[in-house]
Order: C-alpha cells, then structure tokens, then sequence
C-alpha cells in the first residue's frame, strides 16, 4: 500500500481502537454513563465496523475482503436502531427496556444482518447480489483495490428502515426540545442535529446501485456517535461534577486540607487560610501547620477531635482517599464548623436541665447531679449539707396580688440565691415554691451562718411588683449528714423537708438543722 492508503487504514484501525476504549471504560465506569447500556453497545458495533472496513482496505484477496466485508455488516444494520433505544431512554420519562416490545425494533436489522452474512458463502443473494474489485484512483489512494458490492432488494429494505427509524429518533429529540429547558434543551437539539445528519448519510444511497469505492460512512457514523456520546456526558461529567468539586472544596465555607499519603499538604481552600496561623504552603508538614499536639495525634489515628478558634468551634474530620487497588493516596483533613450546632445544643441541654422561670436546676436534674457527688467513692466519710426551703404564705401573695406577683417573688429571690451561695454548691427548684440547696462544705457552723444570713436577706429583700413591694419570709430546713454507702438523695430531701416543716410549725421565717449523726 502506498502512503495515502496507509494513512486510511491507520485513521480507521485508530477509530476503532477509539471505539474499543469507549467500550471498556463504560464497562469500568458504568454510573457515570448513567444507565445507558445502549451507549457502549453503538461503540462496540462501530469498534466491528472500524475493525472490519480497516482489515478490509488492508486485504489484497477476495476472500478475506468478503470475510471482513462480513464482520463490518455483523454491526451496520444494528446501529440506527440502537440510536433509537438511546432517544427512547433519553426523550421519555421513566422508559423501562420491554424486550417484547423492543424486540421487534430489530427485526428487519436482523434479517439484514443473515442476508448479509449469508452472500458469497452460500446461493443467498438478498442482501449483496454481486461483487467485484477494482483499483480505486482517487484522493484516499492511487491504484487501491477496493471491493464494490452491488445491492440487492434487502438492502433496500433495512436502509429505508434505518431511514425511518432515524427519521422517529429526530422526531423524538425534537419533541423534547419543547418540553425541557436549560442544558437538556441545548442537548436534545444537538441530538436532533446528530439525527437530521444521519438521515442526510443514508438517503443518497437509496439511489446507487453500488455501493462507494470508499465506504465515508463509518468516518461519518463515528463522527456522529462520539457527539452523541460528548452531548450526553460533557454536561455531567466536564461541567457539572467538576463545578460540583470545585464548589465542595474551593468554595466550601468549611475548612479543607488535602494531604498526601506522608501527610504533607497538596492543596487547601480559602477558608483553611482563615483559620490557621501558619502560612500554608505546597508540601508543608502536619506538624509544621498544627502546632495542637493533641489535634496532630488525632489525625495520625484518623479520630475526630473538636477545638476552638477564633471564638468558634470545630469538629476535625479526616477521611482516607484509595486508588482502584485500595492503596492509600492520601487524607482529606475537614474542620467542620459547629458553633451554631453546639450552642443550639448546649441550648436544650440547659433547657432540659434547668427552671426556666428561676434559671434554678429543675428536679430531675438537681437529684442526679447530687447522686453523682454522694456516689463518687472519693466522697465515702465526708460531710456534706443539704438546705430546703420554702416560701412562708406564698398562696397569700398568689391570691392577693396575682401570680405574676407570685412569679416576681420566686425569681427576684432565685436571683439573690444564686450571688450568696457558694460556687461549688447545687441550686434547684424541687417544686412549686420549695427549692434546694446542696452544699459540699464540711463546716456546719459555716453552713449554719450562711443558712442564718439567707433567711435575713431574703426577709428584709424589697420584691418591686409594679406599684407594690413585697417582703415574703423563708422557713429553711437543714440536713447534715456523713456519705456512707447507703446514702440516698431521697433521704436527704425527706430530712430536710422535715426540718423545713418544723421551722414552719415553730413560727415561720426560722431555720432548723437535722442531723444523720451528731457532730463530735
């Protein structure tokens, strides 16, 4: 073969190798073809056909010309109507493949397909009825033999029916431009486009009883296919997803770090910038950009750990990138910015745990958190204090002046409570106008003193409801007791309620002490 020849049988054996990659990478990304198995099935008949005309031009004999003429028409009479599969899929909403539907799309492709098997090798001429070759002089080659075919009815036949179908696959494609917008638009009219060209491919030979000395439709087929092929993906997967990427990371507001597997820095967003005081750089170390010891640790362990900055809290994730063959690439460091969550958190727990009227801790809480301190074994032997006290003819104030005066007494009080008692101590509302108080202080005369300078402020305490100013008195009750193993906080409350009452019956406005043993 001459050079120009060389160079058409080196353009078509390349086309089908570019059409046997398609195939393979479909198989190996199959969800980034989104479900389109008829997409890699139009590149494996173009990879029979490329293959097939390639080995074709390079023949010298007739019998392998025929052989390969053969392979190349085992995928022409199947690829107009898997064009059509694609519309189908790609036009109508929710289409489901119907074998017993579809198969008869396939029919007369099939019945091509024997046609076209069957001539030469046996009496069967439907399909071709004559062959010859000749010496093609022209652009692609000069004294070239090619093999001319001339046509026989069926061949007529499947292309009057490859017509037709791509005339229904244009008819598809345009329908659909007026049903979507945006990019689908722009694709289903480059589809439409991809169609009207085809049609335009085969009618001219519905005309010719030979078939060309150099067969430009596959060139043209291919050409056709591969914008299928880029209308369908470019969108997905060179725009959409790398747009999707580069707002999930450039864009992100969070905090994001990629290392590579020796964990030193390949890139990182703007935000990480924000938030970190060493100036990043290209191949930095972990330990040069976090100086936090204990944040460096969790990364190697690939733990999350949570940290303040600037006011603000984060919760540091590390994810592990693989390759295809589970190899550690790299880590993908992601601070997370949780100030919102954890104050919203932190928000109900104080809720849950708390009056909210007094700001006091309610019941439930007040009692698990001094069982917490009575059962913690380093507690075993100490003394410790509990206080109830009560409002003396609090249901007066709420019958004489109204609740929201009772509502005024109970949070002015709860207020004046809370700047005296000691820091360690536990501050609760039990229930109704009765509120506890656990003090940790081993001191009874402390406790008694500070008992006594309660019960005068609270007496002496102007509470300023609109026009009025109320003095509501407290009877306090005290429970000193030793921790011991059997020690319970429902005792506890039940002696100092005791106490409580007994300074209610004595007169009111008094305080009185129980004791689990008297002190020596």
């Amino acid at each position: 073969m001459m050079h120009r020849e060389m160079l058409l049988f080196g353009l078509t054996l390349a086309l089908g190798f570019a059409s046997l990659l398609v195939v393979i990478i479909s198989l190996f990304f199959r969800r980034q073809f989104r479900g389109f198995w008829e997409i890699p099935l139009i590149f494996v008949l173009l990879t029979l056909y490329a293959f097939g005309y390639s080995l074709e031009i390079a023949s010298e004999t007739w019998t392998l010309k025929i052989l390969f003429n053969h392979i190349q028409n085992a995928a022409i009479p199947f690829i107009a109507v898997t064009w059509l599969f694609i519309a189908k899929r790609y036009t109508i909403k929710n289409y489901k493949w119907d074998y017993r539907k579809e198969l008869w799309f396939v029919i007369i492709p099939f019945i091509a397909f024997i046609g076209a098997q069957l001539y030469f090798y046996t009496d069967v001429e439907i399909y071709y009825t004559e062959a010859s070759i000749v010496v093609y002089n022209g652009i692609w080659g000069q004294g070239m033999s090619v093999m001319i075919l001339a046509k026989g009815w069926m061949y007529y036949v499947s292309q009057v029916y490859g017509l037709f179908t791509i005339g229904y696959v244009t008819f598809l494609y345009v329908r659909h431009i007026f049903k979507v917008t945006g990019i689908q638009r722009k694709q289903a009219f480059a589809m439409a486009t991809c169609g009207l060209l085809a049609a335009l491919l085969v009618f001219p030979g519905l005309f010719t009883p030979l078939t060309s000395e150099i067969d430009l439709s596959l060139y043209i087929l291919a050409g056709i296919g591969f914008g299928i092929l880029y209308t369908l993906l470019h969108y997905e997967l060179l725009s959409l997803m790398p747009a999707a990427n580069r707002s999930m990371f450039f864009g992100s507001n969070d905090p994001i770090l990629v290392f590579d597997d020796k964990y030193d820095l390949v890139n990182w967003n703007n935000s990480a910038t924000q938030i970190i005081p060493a100036k990043l750089a290209y191949q930095m170390s972990l330990k040069d950009i976090f100086l936090n010891n204990d944040l460096v640790e969790a990364v190697m362990q690939h733990k999350p750990y949570s940290l303040n900055i600037n006011g603000k809290h984060y919760v540091m994730e590390i994810d592990a990138l693989f390759g295809k063959t589970s190899v550690c690439l790299g880590y993908v460091i992601k601070f997370l910015e949780m100030t919102s969550y954890m104050e919203r958190i932190e928000r109900l727990d104080y809720e849950a745990t708390h009056d909210l009227m007094t700001d006091a801790l309610n019941r439930h809480s007040f009692i698990e958190r001094m069982t917490e301190s009575i059962r913690n074994p380093i507690n075993l032997g100490k003394h410790f204090t509990l206080i109830m006290y009560d409002f003396d003819d609090f249901k007066s104030v709420n019958d004489t002046y109204g609740h929201l005066a009772g509502d005024k007494v109970l949070t002015d009080i709860s207020e004046l409570v809370k700047t005296i008692i000691p820091k360690e101590s536990l501050f609760g509302r039990y229930g109704g106008e009765e509120f506890v108080i656990f003090d940790p202080s081993q001191n009874i005369e402390k406790v008694m003193n500070f008992c006594e300078h309660l019960r005068k402020m609270v007496a002496g305490h102007d509470i300023v409801h609109d026009d009025l100013v109320l003095h509501v008195p407290i009877s306090i009750g005290v429970y000193h007791f030793m921790v011991k193993d059997d020690s319970s906080v429902t005792e506890c409350i039940a002696k100092a309620d005791e106490a409580m009452y007994q300074s209610k019956r004595s007169g009111k406005n008094k305080v009185t002490i129980a004791y689990s043993h008297r002190p020596v």
